[in-house]
């Protein structure tokens, strides 16, 4: 009997401690949520069947419709990238910045930036624009409208030598 009662005081000790690792957590995740900041990471590997591997890190952190991300991808034979991200949101203007910059490991640079505006009116109304290492740019600008019938857009693209091209759409809605 003496061991019996052991185990139902060690058992108690081992419940009440689980109850209370337990709070702690839920306490602890309530906080998070109050602050709203969330951060994430991913890390992994993966190797073909030639034994060649892929190394990958990502974080990201998030807050009020902000959000800003860092990666790394690097191969076994040498090539990679780093890539820092970031995106913004100002519910004054209900606009959606977008920026980016990728480093190859040979040193090659990559930026990107680009707008998303929502009007009030059932338009959306975008821009951006890529450069390159050598620093020639494209850039975009579009339109879409949406209505209770459908939607049109368009979008015009011009590259680094000054050509453009345009593109138009719609998309009808049948009752």
């Amino acid at each position: 009997m003496q061991i019996s009662n052991t185990q139902n005081t060690t058992s108690k000790k081992f419940l009440s401690a689980a109850s209370l690792a337990v709070i702690a957590a839920l306490s602890l995740s309530a906080i998070s949520l109050d602050v709203g900041a969330r951060e994430r990471s991913f890390s992994g590997t993966r190797t073909g069947p030639a034994g060649n591997s892929v190394q990958r890190n990502k974080t990201v952190q998030a807050s009020d419709g902000n959000r800003n991300a860092s990666s790394s991808v690097q191969g076994s034979n040498g090539r990679g990238y780093t890539r820092d991200a970031s995106r913004t949101y100002d519910p004054d203007t209900k606009t959606v910045n977008r920026s980016a910059t990728t480093t190859t490991n040979s040193g090659e640079t990559f930026t990107r930036n680009g707008s998303t505006t929502y009007n009030g009116d059932g338009s959306v109304a975008s821009s951006g624009s890529i450069t390159g290492p050598n620093g020639q740019s494209a850039t975009r600008t579009g339109s879409t409208t949406v209505t209770p019938g459908g939607a049109s857009s368009t979008a015009t693209v011009t590259g680094p030598n000054g050509a453009t091209a345009t593109r138009q759409g719609s998309v009808v809605v049948q009752p």
